[in-house]
């Protein structure tokens, strides 16, 4: 990131901190509603190295909530949407796009094994937990995101270990697959909101942000090296 832009995040992080972000690589799967504002906050705090993961096109039913999305994008792909995104802000990082759609198969291929930390905002749970268990046997750190939709009132989100959550029906369900995939703990990122009826998947545009936001943080501060205040 040219100085400029980084001068108020050097003033608050520090400079050592924000050097540690520039020299780390995170890759975020799942360029939805959550994870293209973790891609935001983490291209906006300097993070250099990035790989965007995702297998399908912006679609008109994004706009309500993904903030890739744009009326001039709908039907380009994703994850190439969300480099272009990324580089309007840092012109100086360093962006793989990868337009599949990460699953047990090609997960090994699609994550580097250099890499710093993982942003896991995959909705299905198969893929999910191949993506965790990845994750687990390279040591790579990973934080999950839980239900973000079918929620209309401001969510608390919160981070703790998948098997301390209460509430969140996804967690739940990521638990069961989680023990008998022998992971033992797992980050994540949910609410004790219940979801609400809808006979589908509904949402709106603040939920998904304040999901994404917290852990695109959670991220820069790990990455950073600074304390987290629990």
């Amino acid at each position: 990131m040219k100085p400029a832009a980084k001068s108020r995040t050097v003033a608050l992080l520090g400079d050592d901190a924000v050097k540690r972000l520039e020299n780390s690589r995170v890759a975020v799967v799942g360029l939805g509603g959550v994870g293209g504002h973790v891609l935001e906050t983490l291209a906006r705090s300097g993070v250099g190295s990035l790989v965007l993961i995702d297998g399908d096109d912006v679609d008109e039913s994004n706009l309500n909530r993904q903030i890739i999305a744009t009326a001039d994008n709908v039907g380009m792909p994703k994850a190439h949407a969300a480099k272009q995104r990324v580089l309007s802000i840092n012109p100086l990082a360093d962006v793989e796009e990868i337009s599949e759609r990460l699953t047990e198969g090609n997960v090994a291929r699609l994550i580097p094994e250099d890499t710093d930390y993982i942003a896991d905002c995959i909705d299905s749970l198969k893929d999910k937990v191949a993506l965790i268990k990845y994750a687990v046997e390279k040591g790579i750190p990973v934080i999950s995101a839980c239900g973000a939709g079918n929620r209309s009132q401001l969510c608390d989100f919160k981070i703790c270990d998948v098997y301390k959550t209460q509430y969140d029906p996804l967690a739940r369900k990521l638990r069961s697959m989680l023990k008998t995939a022998g992971v033992s703990k797992l980050d994540v990122c949910y609410t004790t909101e219940l979801p609400q009826k809808t006979g589908g998947v509904a949402s709106v545009a603040y939920n998904p942000a304040l999901c994404g936001i917290k852990i695109g943080g959670y991220i820069v501060l790990k990455l950073s090296k600074i304390d987290i205040e629990k």
